[in-house]
């Protein structure tokens, strides 16, 4: 449990300041699909690499609420790699 909360406190004070290209590659998707555009990049350029399901996830509060996408996909990221580290730590202390 140690570890996660290590993580968790550098992911809070260590924030990244400028978008990186797959967030802003999935931030364009998002908010194209909200937007009535399907998915497709800022270029109009159809998107099937990947499935739309992250993208639409990220964007769907900042269309229905305004919440920033950006920020969503942070924290959703956040939490989900210190649930990673604590599930982790758990097989651990039972295996052991």
């Amino acid at each position: 449990m140690g570890a996660a909360a290590v993580v968790a406190g550098l992911l809070r004070v260590r924030r990244s300041y400028f978008p990186a290209f797959d967030e802003a590659k999935y931030l364009g998707i998002g908010v194209d699909m909200w937007s009535g555009h399907g998915v497709t990049t800022v270029f109009g350029i159809p998107f099937t690499s990947h499935a739309p399901a992250w993208p639409g996830i990220i964007a769907l509060p900042q269309a229905l609420l305004g919440i920033d996408a950006l920020a969503v996909g942070r924290f959703l990221n956040a939490v989900s790699g210190t649930a990673i580290i604590v599930l982790t730590g758990m097989l651990g202390w039972r295996i052991r």
